[in-house]
């Protein structure tokens, strides 16, 4: 059975077909681009307490690991939406951990790890999927390698930067969004490199495109544009739908 989710929040669509949405009710999905939930993209989410000390949970509820073990951590960091290990920094050291709350990287070892695919590269390249969710980028002493999920070297060529590193496992990037956003009479609509209108205007905000969708909102009288409602359009100027798989027992 699927239902309809109540998004409140969106980000931008990745090369890789995923974006993140939260609903009215404060929980966090992963969704692809027919606008379904992609459970196994949202396995691990983050409790916090307070802005310093977490717990990770699965999506069934249980603690994997216990509030207050890590501190100092950035949100963006633990939610991994890709992969199976996490980047977490415990008493001014960083280590990496495995879904089950294994250490995979021993705290200290490295002076920094980085998952690949949150790493910018030159303008017009990504990393293919599987490599940048699989790989680490670890620094010690000023040099860097490349590790993967399970602690283990796989390429120890030292570079200075992740970029000059990861620029050599970059493939090409294959989109270029033909729309921008335009304003007129207070509403926005898209036009294409003509200047000629191929989306209406009837959005109170809208954002550029990231690989075949945009965020937009109809929200009106909204003196903070935080506490606006977003979803996805695609190029033609639909609504992305939010669903979710659900048995009749979960109703």
């Amino acid at each position: 059975m699927k239902k309809s989710l109540d998004v409140w929040q969106v980000e931008d669509f990745s090369e890789i077909g995923l974006a993140k949405i939260i609903t009215t009710d404060d929980k966090h999905y992963w969704v692809d681009t027919s606008g379904k939930v992609v459970s196994e993209q949202a396995a691990h989410v983050l409790i916090a307490g307070n802005y310093e000390k977490y717990a990770l949970v699965n999506k069934a509820g249980e603690i994997v690991v216990p509030y207050g073990v890590y501190n100092n951590l950035d949100f963006s960091i633990m939610e991994n939406q890709y992969g199976t290990a996490f980047v977490v920094e415990k008493e001014g050291s960083i280590g990496l951990i495995d879904d089950k709350g294994k250490e995979i990287v021993q705290f200290g070892y490295y002076d920094h790890i980085i998952q690949s695919c949150y790493i910018g590269l030159h303008e017009g390249y990504i990393l293919p999927y599987e490599f940048g969710k699989n790989t680490y980028f670890v620094a010690k002493d000023g040099f860097g390698r490349l590790i993967n999920d399970k602690g283990e070297r796989i390429y120890d060529k030292r570079c200075h930067t992740a970029e000059e590193l990861l620029m050599q496992f970059a493939v090409p990037a294959t989109y270029i969004p033909y729309l921008t956003p335009k304003r007129d009479d207070g509403m926005y609509g898209y036009v294409n490199q003509q200047n000629e209108l191929i989306i209406p205007y009837k959005f109170m905000y809208a954002r550029e495109f990231e690989n075949g969708f945009a965020k937009v909102s109809d929200s009106k009288n909204i003196e903070d544009i935080d506490e606006c409602k977003w979803y996805h359009i695609d190029e033609t100027g639909k609504k992305l739908h939010y669903t979710i798989e659900y048995n009749e027992t979960e109703k």
